[in-house]
């Protein structure tokens, strides 16, 4: 063999080598699979070159607590949130030096709850703080910094950490999880949990010292600030804290405001947004979108009437080229809120009237048995969908779509099965099977992939799938 064949024989097993470690790792990375695969860093890395104006930073009081969503909503602000759950100061002032080198915001809100803590004790948000950002400079320095990280080089390299991760691969390890590309970095939580009323500890913190690394800490902020052309605006958003804690915060309240940086204390705001401490929390210390909406609705107040920022809708309402990703983002929530009311409903006019508030969504609409025997009336509810007296008294299935709804069976024993997608995810075969309840209802009448989401004991049955999700949302008889 030639020297130059054998050369090349190096060359293309080292391209392939290559490639294939690649893409191991790319499988084997991290991802937070706690979150179902969402990731800030992720959401950051495939947004749009300088479209960010406002960057909320901070952990999951931030991710959970704060929905760029209605200031875009109600300002047409491309917000943002970039957040490692967990996080400590060194984090955040990481992931904001990440974020300048694709974005120029004009406004960036920093929550100030990793001053009230030193370390970071969960070994998840080890992970989270130093495996979710892509291998640089910035994130190798993050690693340096840390006294705490005595095993530095598997952070560097990351292999000796992610090789262990073969038996929890998930199928959004070998594809990305389709909101990572347009969710503008919160998560959504409509769970509901008990909380109380922070303001007498937030007004009463313990008299305490500016410890050094967070006046160091503000001071870098500072500089990032003026080398990057932004204001700096600090929150608090509403959480429980101990009166230590709170007291760490209000010397770096203090420190920022003797330098200009104005602070938003959302646990001093309680009764002025409105917080129901039994229904706007998802636990004890965070907020859920409900109570995420009153906070952020807020702050947009706050920021329309001190900063000058552009409002990046059109006059028609839609998003300006180059910020779809909000309007997208805007659709989702949208539909979440709706969804969760949806599933909610605890009567028949209820949940239609939330079904009727969805946008992307199909519902299978079904009616047999002797309803008309029953003591509900079913009739007013389906009159809002479309369906009319001699639909309601013969009975059947139809296909609701975004405001038209079409028969697509006739209950008769004689009648051949039909077959329809909802999407290439979700097949659906609607036939007549043996009665299994005395001449009243059917069962497996409505198949999906084969599961079965026939009436079941009920005589109205509705099955709603969101297209914008592909998902099949709720499944609810009456």
């Amino acid at each position: 063999m030639s020297r130059k064949a054998k050369i090349a024989r190096i060359v293309i097993f080292t391209i392939l080598a290559g490639i294939c470690i690649a893409i191991t790792y790319k499988v084997l990375s991290w991802k937070d699979t706690i979150t179902t695969y969402q990731s800030s860093m992720e959401m950051l890395y495939n947004t749009p070159d300088d479209t960010m104006d406002v960057v909320f930073v901070g952990n999951s009081h931030v991710n959970i607590g704060i929905d760029p969503e209605i200031l875009w909503r109600d300002y047409g602000y491309s917000a943002f949130d970039l957040t490692i759950s967990g996080t400590d100061i060194s984090g955040n002032y990481h992931i904001i030096k990440e974020m300048l080198k694709t974005q120029s915001p004009k406004l960036v809100v920093v929550d100030l709850h990793a001053t009230s803590f030193d370390n970071i004790t969960v070994l998840a948000n080890v992970y989270r703080k130093f495996l979710g950002m892509r291998t640089s400079a910035n994130s190798i320095g993050m690693v340096m910094e840390d006294v705490n990280i005595l095993n530095w080089p598997d952070y560097i390299f990351r292999f000796p950490i992610i090789h262990t991760r073969y038996k929890e691969l998930g199928r959004y390890d070998f594809y990305e999880n389709p909101v990572n590309t347009y969710v503008r970095g919160n998560i959504l939580s409509f769970h509901q949990g008990e909380s109380y009323d922070m303001s007498s500890i937030a007004a009463n913190g313990d008299i305490l010292d500016l410890k050094d690394s967070n006046k160091e800490w503000v001071d870098k902020l500072i500089t990032l600030s003026e080398e990057n052309d932004f204001d700096l605006l600090f929150i608090v958003t509403p959480c429980v804290l101990t009166t230590e804690g709170q007291g760490r915060i209000d010397t770096v309240k203090k420190y920022g405001e003797e330098n200009g940086i104005p602070t938003i204390d959302g646990n001093l705001l309680g009764q002025e947004l409105g917080l129901d401490y039994s229904t706007d929390f998802s636990d004890d210390t965070h907020l859920n979108t409900y109570g995420a909406d009153k906070f952020t609705s807020y702050l947009g107040k706050y920021i329309n009437e001190n900063y000058a920022l552009e409002n990046h809708k059109s006059e028609s309402g839609a998003a300006n080229p180059g910020y779809e990703q909000w309007d997208k983002a805007l659709i989702r929530y949208n539909n979440f809120v709706a969804e969760d009311k949806l599933i909610k409903s605890e009567d028949l006019n209820a949940y239609v009237d939330n079904l009727l508030e969805l946008e992307n969504v199909k519902c299978i609409i079904s009616l047999e048995g002797k309803y008309e025997d029953s003591i509900m009336d079913y009739s007013p509810a389906l009159e809002k969908l479309g369906l009319n007296l001699n639909d309601f008294l013969n009975g059947g299935k139809w296909l609701y779509d975004n405001g038209t709804v079409e028969r697509i069976y006739y209950n008769n024993p004689d009648a051949e099965p039909y077959m329809f997608e909802l999407s290439p995810k979700y097949a659906v075969k609607v036939q007549f099977t043996d009665d299994e309840y005395g001449g009243l209802l059917q069962k497996d009448n409505i198949l999906i992939n084969r599961e079965n989401y026939s009436n079941d004991g009920a005589y109205l049955r509705f099955i709603i799938y969101d297209s914008f999700l592909d998902e099949i949302i709720d499944y609810r008889g009456f």
